[in-house]
């Protein structure tokens, strides 16, 4: 085994513990934050080792299209788009819709702005610098089966004037990206990552760590 084989092995099996790790966590009432914010910061810290010379942004977009099967990355959302027959079909939903089904292929996808993976990243925002999600829904068997993002329509509260009483009142439409989806992203990530540092030749420690400049030397 050569040594550049020995740090790959290393490297797969240490972000492998960090994946069962993150699935093991267990935090009443606050596991699908905690879990999703752990995703979302494994994906960077691939998308960094990926691609060190861009952007924050930029980085997770390409690496979501070239290690990851995440066929509707680059599909602009209609919701953002502001098309007001998609959103009303959601809002007649009584549960959920899937993005496929209501997907728009965005052709410029230099720009990103509007897709479901900058909404992703928009979503990242929240979680990694407010510790705040959405507001999804609790853990449950039936959440846990399903394996893409989708559109929830959530009612919220409204304080009503003349009942001088708080009702629900105002409908929502929500699009979530559930951590069995991150969880997916992640492991077939990390797999497709592995094979291109082989294949490449590429020691996957020298980017995945930040070098903590101020405060260390350089040895």
């Amino acid at each position: 085994m050569n040594n550049n084989e020995e740090k790959i092995e290393n490297f797969e099996q240490y972000l492998k513990e960090q994946l069962q790790a993150i699935e093991q966590l267990s935090a009443p009432k606050h596991e699908t934050l905690f879990k999703k914010k752990l995703y979302i910061s494994f994906l960077e810290s691939l998308a960094k080792a990926t691609f060190p010379e861009e952007g924050v942004k930029r980085r997770l977009m390409k690496f979501l299209e070239k290690f990851t099967s995440w066929k509707e990355w680059d599909y602009c959302c209609p919701i953002y788009l502001q098309n007001k027959e998609k959103r009303q079909h959601i809002l007649d939903t009584k549960w959920y819709v899937k993005i496929e089904s209501v997907a728009i292929f965005n052709e410029n996808i230099e720009e990103y702005k509007g897709t479901y993976a900058y909404l992703l990243y928009e979503a990242r925002n929240t979680i990694v610098h407010q510790l705040q999600s959405s507001t999804e829904w609790e853990e449950s068997t039936l959440k846990n089966q399903i394996e893409s993002p989708f559109y929830e329509v959530t009612t919220s509260l409204v304080f009503d004037e003349n009942l001088k009483k708080l009702k629900g009142d105002k409908k929502h439409i929500e699009l979530i990206f559930p951590n069995t989806f991150l969880k997916k992203l992640s492991e077939e990530g990390l797999k497709k990552y592995i094979k291109y540092c082989r294949d490449k030749q590429v020691n996957p420690f020298e980017y995945h760590y930040a070098e903590r400049i101020i405060y260390e030397e350089n040895i």
